[in-house]
């Protein structure tokens, strides 16, 4: 009798570690899925998503985001949350792709430069002196270029794009001297995207590139690791890149843009409402932003007159121009002769 109760409970015991594994990897699963699908498991039913940035939360893109956000609440009846995660915070934009590929997050803003290697016909806005100015590259970006791209996108990355968004004219600053003439780029080591388009750009205007993420550079600059940057004067400010580059150098090299993105594995998954609301509010953040970031142009370059940054004119663009001309012809097999043409006629 001993022995049959021992053999009983031994059964029991059996049976209880069992169910308590299953309720466990039952949770774990609940877990992972909502996870993968951006949820927080709350009663309400609320959706609560991730946008992440390279930036600070002083730039002019950040309040673009937040007018995403907001707007993604209001449309959706406050039921879709996006949080924004500026300051590289959830990574670098290189790590934004794969990120959105999985789920891990659900929004981010990634620079066309980054997408480059993934989609070689996104390197059009990586041709120097591509674009006469920006409005040329907005009606580019807003026609036929612009749905071919978005398209490629989607089709090879999974990835759907909402626009084109103005991310600065990018020139030089450095703390060495003003940049004149391409022979000033000289014995300079200069930070640029890790972009094999850009890295050569530079190269051929005699500075020495050296690719790092946007989220080290101010250390890299502050230590001595490179003498120069490139980018809009927004990024310059707002990332207090004056406090240790004090020459700002008109070279107008590249007239930049990024694209703010979803995941389309996580919005393939959700309600219709919610894909029409993440629409309507990502075309309205691409014209909110291009509008935030010509105010804060303004802004910036007041404040930075102020703080005494010098500021100058190159002497002969042309020369600059002349310099990098053989790029087109390297890369025009990679993007293509016709999507060249379409960006110049702005089609």
């Amino acid at each position: 009798m001993p022995k049959n109760g021992r053999t009983n409970r031994w059964s029991l015991d059996r049976r209880l570690a069992g169910i308590i594994l299953m309720t466990v990897a039952v949770f774990l699963l609940q877990s992972v899925t909502q996870a993968v699908a951006g949820q927080a498991a709350s009663d309400s039913g609320v959706v609560v998503t991730k946008f992440a940035s390279v930036l600070a939360e002083s730039h002019a893109m950040h309040k673009s985001y937040l007018f995403f956000a907001d707007r993604v609440k209001d449309l959706t009846g406050g039921k879709l949350i996006v949080k924004v995660y500026p300051n590289s915070q959830l990574g670098n934009e290189r790590e934004y792709v794969e990120f959105l590929q999985t789920g891990q997050i659900e929004f981010g803003r990634v620079a066309t430069a980054v997408l480059g290697p993934f989609i070689p016909q996104f390197q059009i806005f990586d041709l120097p002196y591509m674009f006469k100015d920006k409005f040329a590259m907005f009606k580019a970006a807003d026609g036929e270029l612009g749905e071919i791209l978005k398209k490629l996108l989607a089709e090879k990355l999974g990835i759907k794009g909402f626009g084109f968004l103005d991310d600065g004219t990018r020139h030089i600053y450095n703390n060495k001297r003003p940049i004149y003439m391409p022979a000033d780029l000289k014995g300079i080591k200069l930070r640029t995207m890790e972009n094999q388009l850009i890295i050569k750009a530079y190269n051929y205007l005699g500075a020495a590139s050296t690719p790092l993420p946007f989220g080290e550079l101010y250390s890299a600059l502050q230590q001595g690791v490179v003498d120069a940057a490139e980018g809009p004067i927004q990024t310059y400010w707002t990332m207090k890149h004056y406090e240790i580059c004090k020459y700002w150098s008109y070279t107008g090299t590249f007239l930049s843009s990024a694209i703010p993105m979803v995941g389309l594995k996580w919005y393939n998954a959700q309600p219709k409402e919610f894909q029409q609301a993440i629409d309507q509010a990502g075309k309205e953040m691409v014209l909110k932003s291009r509008q935030f970031m010509g105010e804060q142009e303004k802004e910036a370059f007041e404040d930075l007159n102020k703080k005494g940054v010098q500021f100058n004119e190159v002497k002969d663009k042309a020369a600059f121009v002349k310099l990098v001309e053989p790029i087109y012809k390297d890369y025009e097999a990679k993007i293509g002769k016709d999507l060249i043409e379409k960006a110049q006629s702005g089609k």
